[in-house]
């Protein structure tokens, strides 16, 4: 027999929860009485998930609706050791809250119905609102549950009669919000959560981008290792904690902290840097661990990871592998010993033979001996003593330092000025090397050599060498068509790569990328090029040298250039530099004759006359080649009509 009031469930919700809301709608005081008409009367309603979906289709008869929306609310197992299919992530049976209703009244007051996600102990908040999740009526303080119901939004217990005498839910939950969960890392928070919430928002937009040794693991697992994280972060704050080297035992059914929760979160979206990150807060407590050495000394419950028995063997192996890089990036902390497996002289090597084989010299071996980020190893405090580094960290450090390229190279390389490379290290193409390797070198910006070598090899890849056909313009005269100053490096190289704008080397590369391509037709393809350097946000460039200043204005005359200095509109600081913010300026408040003569349609000696025609006169005449200057704000609504 179908209810008088068909119920249908929501995508993401408890089928307790859909039990109860059932009973509630149809005035049912039990919901055990709803089981009772789908001939299922011997289950609880509370462990109704944990059952057999085979039930489901009973179970739509009654409520009014179908066994396909019934069937993901199930979670297939009644046993107490096993996993649950929790919507697609497989959880362990005991994180699961099957007797406790927990509700957020915010949440309810959207949309009375109860959450799945709610059941998740370690969840101790609603993940939409970020409500603490309540799960005794605020008045009586009789826990909520699932047996007995005027509707879910209510207490079981509170009850009072209406005008009639018929007895009526006294306490709505929905009028007793709760405090607010506040975190520092949202966004970490939300990765835990969407870990396991079912919301279909939540699965629709979930699909972080993880580290490789971690993407492949289950959605499910991650939770695991994220309980697993927090709950080592909560035991290194509890000061009475003693860390032991027997298997890591964790509570599975109590809350989580959520500052916990979104650390560990953190550390998965930032591995390996994000957990090494957390061993290395973890060292502050090490003076208060009752130990001698070791890693459970140094980083306390954080070395126990490795030992965990809920997380698969492949969690196991990105534990080890955090574990050993932050042995790798960090310091002996003074008086305690470390394990012989994490300092062993394989792994280190002395300043003179690191000094052979990098083929570097002393200064280079001096500044890492001193930079605070290097782990050494001195045999006592003498600074002349021996010093040993760890050859893995030198592998990288030394790696990338000898693959390191000056700001200024790699623009006269690619024939780009500084802002548009920083576009390029946005989008993905280049990386900026920071950290030690950039800071035993001389002081500057630095990129990947060898990334620069791709964009060059990508780029001669895909296009021909020939003579430069009719109709082709070198691309330094093409990029006139967009206004100066922050020009569009980046969208106008997709372009060419993506094969929108048809392009050829006219000449072999010798110097710089873009100087030998030319170019046809770039024009059908300026208001695309331009809308999406719309979305682009600026970079904070102090200086820039003068050639990348003349690529900036689309200046390619040297004595014009000289002519902008004697007219005071650029100045050089003491290095030979031109301030950024003063070729922005200067390119915002003027238009060069070139420029408006490409994006006219005209020669540069036709340009004067034709604005003199509106009435627009050369605010700058330099009296060189390129010198005539005019008001761009005059000047770009008659490039608008003419175009």
């Amino acid at each position: 027999m179908t209810l008088v009031r068909k119920v249908s469930p929501y995508p993401d919700e408890s089928l307790p929860g859909l039990i109860a809301r059932a009973a509630g709608t149809n005035v049912y005081r039990r919901a055990f009485d709803v089981l009772m008409q789908a001939g299922i009367g011997e289950l609880r309603p509370e462990y109704i998930a944990s059952r057999d979906a085979g039930i489901a289709e009973r179970l739509a008869d009654v409520l009014g609706t179908t066994a396909e929306l019934l069937e993901p609310l199930f979670h297939g197992t009644a046993s107490a050791d096993a996993d649950i299919e929790f919507f697609g992530a497989r959880l362990r049976v005991i994180h699961r809250e099957s007797k406790i209703r927990r509700v957020s009244p915010r949440a309810l007051a959207k949309a009375p119905y109860i959450r799945a996600v709610w059941h998740l102990r370690p969840l101790g908040f609603d993940p939409s609102t970020r409500e603490r999740l309540l799960s005794a009526c605020p008045v009586c303080g009789t826990p909520l549950g699932f047996t007995h119901t005027r509707g879910v939004a209510f207490c079981d217990s509170c009850e009072g009669t209406d005008d009639i005498g018929l007895p009526i839910p006294t306490v709505d939950l929905r009028d007793f919000p709760q405090p607010l969960v506040e975190v520092t890392d949202m966004a970490a928070l939300d990765f835990v959560t969407g870990l396991v919430d079912p919301s279909p928002d939540v699965r629709d937009r979930f699909a972080p981008m993880l580290h490789d040794d971690i993407a492949s693991v289950a959605r499910g697992d991650l939770f695991e290792m994220v309980l697993a994280i927090a709950s080592a972060l909560e035991k290194n704050a509890d000061p009475a904690y003693v860390p032991a080297s027997e298997k890591a035992h964790r509570a599975g059914t109590r809350e989580v902290d959520p500052d916990h929760l979104a650390a560990a979160g953190r550390a998965l979206l930032n591995w390996p840097d994000g957990f090494v990150e957390l061993a290395m807060a973890s060292r502050a407590g090490a003076a208060s661990r009752p130990l001698q050495w070791g890693v459970l000394k140094e980083i306390g419950a954080i070395g126990n990871l490795t030992r965990d028995p809920h997380v698969p063997s492949e969690v196991i192996t990105a534990f080890d592998a955090g574990i050993r890089e932050y042995f790798a990036k960090s310091k002996p902390i003074d008086g305690i010993i470390r394990r012989s497996d994490v300092r062993t002289d394989s792994d280190l090597i002395g300043a003179k033979r690191l000094r052979e084989l990098a083929q570097v010299g002393f200064p280079i071996i001096t500044k890492l001996a001193d930079h605070p980020d290097v782990r050494t190893i001195r045999q006592d405090s003498d600074e002349r003593a021996p010093i040993l580094f760890s050859i893995k960290q030198m592998d990288y450090v030394l790696g990338d330092y000898k693959d390191l390229e000056t700001e200024g190279v790699v623009g006269t390389r690619l024939g780009i000025p500084p802002d548009g490379l920083r576009d390029l290290e946005r989008a993905g193409y280049l990386r900026r090397v920071k950290g030690v390797p950039s800071e035993i070198a001389a002081p500057d910006i630095y990129y990947s050599r060898q990334q620069t070598d791709d964009i060059c090899d990508i780029t001669k890849g895909g296009l021909a060498l020939r003579p430069k056909p009719a109709g082709f313009i070198p691309l330094s005269e093409a990029m006139l068509m967009f206004p100066a100053g922050r020009r569009p490096w980046l969208a106008v190289l997709e372009e060419i790569w993506e094969g929108r704008i048809e392009a050829v080397f006219h000449r072999r590369v010798s110097k710089s990328l873009l100087a030998a391509i030319s170019v046809r037709d770039m024009e059908s393809r300026r208001g695309n090029v331009l809308r999406r350097m719309s979305n682009q946000d600026p970079h904070d460039v102090g200086s820039v040298t003068t050639a990348s200043a003349n690529l900036m204005l689309g200046n390619y005359d040297y004595p014009s250039f000289t002519a902008l200095l004697k007219a005071e509109l650029l100045s050089l600081d003491d290095g030979g530099r031109v301030p950024y913010a003063q070729v922005i300026e200067l390119a915002g408040r003027f238009i060069f004759a070139n420029e408006a003569g490409v994006r006219s349609g005209r020669g540069t000696g036709q340009v004067r006359d034709w604005l003199a025609t509106h009435v627009v006169a050369p605010e700058y005449d330099l009296g060189v080649k390129n010198g005539l200057l005019f008001d761009r704000a005059n000047v770009e609504p008659l490039l608008d009509m003419n175009g």
